[in-house]
């Protein structure tokens, strides 16, 4: 593509827990990927909980003493889901051994049903228009692969010169040993930094491949892990309760309808539709 055929890049971070993935009214949990995977294989979710929120109320600040309380917090979830999968539940075949491929292939069938369709329309849609969604998740990062592949989002950066980018950023990574056996995961507990960080990184990489003058991004999300995320860009409070993000934000919505409607102003595409 010569520079005089380029377009400008239109970009949307969408926040993945509670806002691509939407929880039951009253269930919050429901929308938080961590969970529904635990849950998806047996684990009770109190103690999943139970186990992250004594690790954070044991964070001190003393770097060598929060490894040691990150390294016991990630030994205990992983027992926990290693223990759970090992055995049957409400008549199901126990799932065994944490591999690899057995969490990807988990995680995919449990995404797809995870999706709802207006968040489907809603992607796709945009897509449709050359705009590109990035999943963006203080979660997990391998969900926020899988509802990237989900959305097809790849489909959006064919012929930018970013065919070779991944859309999804996620604060914490699956460890395996050499048999792919799940053993460990990475994990940032200060997510909003974290998140600012990827994405600063993520636009830097494709600065570098399309240039600075040719990217208008904007994010969408509902809760305090975007904080600092809206305050470098553009953002939309999407059914949101967090009043310091309500604040950073330049609009709010309380559905996909509302969402859409607000980038196609933004980024001048009403008139296409």
């Amino acid at each position: 593509m010569s520079s005089q055929e380029k377009k400008s890049l239109k970009i949307v971070y969408f926040d993945l827990d509670q806002t691509a993935l939407q929880g039951d009214e009253g269930k919050r949990w429901t929308g938080e990927s961590w969970q529904i995977l635990a849950v998806s294989l047996g684990v009770d979710k109190k103690k999943h909980m139970e186990i992250y929120v004594n690790y954070l109320d044991a964070i001190t600040g003393n770097g060598k003493e929060d490894e040691k309380t990150q390294a016991k917090m990630t030994r205990d979830i992983v027992k926990l889901w290693q223990d759970a999968a090992k055995k049957s539940k409400n008549g199901r075949d126990p799932i065994g051994v944490l591999t690899k491929t057995k969490i990807d292939q988990i995680c995919k069938e449990i995404f797809e049903e995870q999706i709802k369709t207006e968040v489907l329309e809603t992607m796709r849609g945009l897509i449709k228009l050359g705009i590109i969604p990035i999943i963006s998740t203080g979660g997990l990062a391998t969900v926020a692969k899988v509802v990237s592949e989900i959305i097809e989002s790849k489909t959006a950066v064919e012929n930018t010169g970013l065919e070779g980018v991944e859309l999804h950023l996620g604060n914490s990574e699956f460890i395996y040993d050499s048999n792919n056996l799940l053993i460990g995961f990475t994990h940032d507990h200060k997510l909003a930094e974290r998140k600012q960080e990827q994405i600063q990184a993520k636009i830097n990489e494709i600065i570098k491949l399309v240039g600075v003058g040719n990217i208008l991004s904007m994010a969408v999300s509902d809760g305090s892990s975007d904080r600092l995320v809206f305050k470098d860009m553009p953002g939309i409070a999407f059914n949101s309760n967090d009043e310091e993000l309500i604040a950073e934000s330049i609009a709010e919505a309380a559905s996909w309808e509302e969402t859409l409607e607000i980038l196609l102003h933004f980024f001048g595409e009403m008139e296409k539709i």
